[in-house]
């Protein structure tokens, strides 16, 4: 068995459709995340929090001057 010669059209092809899997699966995932952050934002205990600064928001909210 002679040693094993690896063709650049191969590589690149390979290379290209792993490229495409993995971009493929990122813009799922960021897909999946924004839907999932859109449900955050209905109304519910703080949900107008992250509109704001979270910090002196929350802390508004403890005092009761929330909007």
């Amino acid at each position: 068995m002679g040693p094993l010669e690896l063709n650049a059209g191969v590589l690149l092809g390979a290379f290209g459709v792993y490229a495409a899997v993995v971009v493929g699966l990122t813009l799922w995932n960021a897909l999946q995340d924004r839907r999932a952050s859109g449900r955050l934002d209905e109304a519910g205990p703080g949900g107008h929090i992250g509109h704001e600064r979270g910090a002196q928001s929350l802390l508004d909210q403890v005092r009761g001057r929330h909007r």
